[in-house]
């Protein structure tokens, strides 16, 4: 054997091994950037889900008001009373109480039907 051949043989062998470390730098390369498509897809997807969420809580924020006043020791517009040792009868609020009940419960739904039907995902268009 002589020595220009082996020397051959492993600059062929160096050179086999260079093209392979490159072809598997090249496809861990293009894995990582689908990785990170992938990613960008799911964090689209959540940011709209969120969305759609922070509206909901928004919308439900009114009937959490109403149940708060409702639920303190206030005189409410349903609580009649011949009580003489109070200075109205409670019955002055009604309409007040009424409005803001329709009110709110019209807005809430306004907005869950513009939430739910309405409004749609903003993405990219898939090209």
């Amino acid at each position: 054997v002589r020595l220009e051949d082996v020397m051959a043989h492993l600059d062929s062998g160096s050179r086999t091994a260079e093209r392979s470390f490159l072809t598997v730098t090249q496809a861990s390369t293009n894995f990582l950037a689908r990785l990170n498509l992938n990613m960008a897809k799911i964090d689209n997807r959540l940011n709209d889900i969120m969305e759609k969420l922070t509206w909901a809580t928004l919308a439900m924020a009114p009937i959490n008001i109403i149940q708060a006043v409702c639920g303190m020791n206030l005189r409410n517009p349903w609580t009649y009373t011949t009580d003489s040792s109070l200075d109205d009868t409670g019955m002055d609020y009604v309409g007040a109480w009424l409005t803001i009940v329709v009110g709110l419960s019209a807005f809430t739904i306004a907005a869950l039907v513009y939430i739910f039907w309405l409004m749609k995902p903003t993405r990219p268009k898939q090209g």
